[in-house]
């Protein structure tokens, strides 16, 4: 299907884009990641270029219509919040007062449908990092955590709450990346086998003087109870 897409990308540029090829831009080259629900495209900026053209279609192609064409202005990276089962395909342009590039090129991608139940009780173990708080980089202590799952739908209280940027937080399950947020608090856990996990917090809180904020990061691993 690839192919196709391809074929009418091409079609695409003859017939919108009639402009001159004398000294062109070049292609640029295009990335992706992915992180839960979450898609960032980047490309290479190629010199001369005013303004980029961003292509996708629905993976499996259903045809020319589904082509969608958005200009993204002269920025070189584009990202979006998707949903489980989400598969597009993507390609760039590069485009000057003298003509448009070839196509980059074409990637595909797919957010991965998630079976993970992590609903229940958990036993966490956080490790301070990096932070603003006056925290020796490095003390770590176990916490409880609770977590409720209704559908991709999940929320978590987690035991070390006020201080380091916990309490109830609320997000997405996606393949198997958990994503929890509140406010500026942020919790990613990959689920792992054996009803383990293991990852990141990123927090905000008042400092220990109550009269501004101080932030830090930490690693958590934990199991299921």
């Amino acid at each position: 299907m690839k192919l196709g897409f391809s074929t009418h990308l091409t079609a695409l540029t003859l017939l919108v884009f009639s402009m001159p090829s004398v000294a062109a831009p070049t292609a640029p080259t295009l990335f992706h990641s992915i992180s839960g629900l979450n898609i960032t495209i980047t490309w290479t900026n190629v010199p001369d270029t005013t303004e980029y053209i961003l292509s996708y279609a629905p993976d499996p192609f259903t045809g020319p219509d589904s082509i969608v064409s958005l200009n993204v202005g002269g920025q070189t990276n584009f990202s979006a919040s998707l949903w489980e089962g989400a598969a597009f395909f993507i390609a760039v342009q590069a485009i000057n007062d003298q003509g448009i590039s070839d196509f980059s090129n074409i990637e595909n991608f797919a957010i991965s449908k998630s079976t993970a139940d992590i609903a229940g009780s958990w036993n966490m173990h956080l490790t301070i990092g990096p932070n603003t708080c006056g925290d020796n980089p490095e003390f770590n202590f176990d916490f409880s955590a609770k977590i409720t799952q209704a559908g991709t739908s999940i929320e978590g209280r987690f035991g070390f709450i006020e201080d380091y940027g916990g309490g109830d937080l609320v997000g997405d399950l996606a393949g198997n990346t958990a994503s929890f947020s509140r406010e500026s608090s942020v919790i990613n856990l990959s689920v792992l086998p054996d009803n383990k996990v293991s990852g990141s917090v990123s927090y905000t809180s008042l400092n220990d003087e109550g009269n501004g904020f101080c932030s830090g990061v930490g690693s958590i691993t934990g199991f299921k109870l």
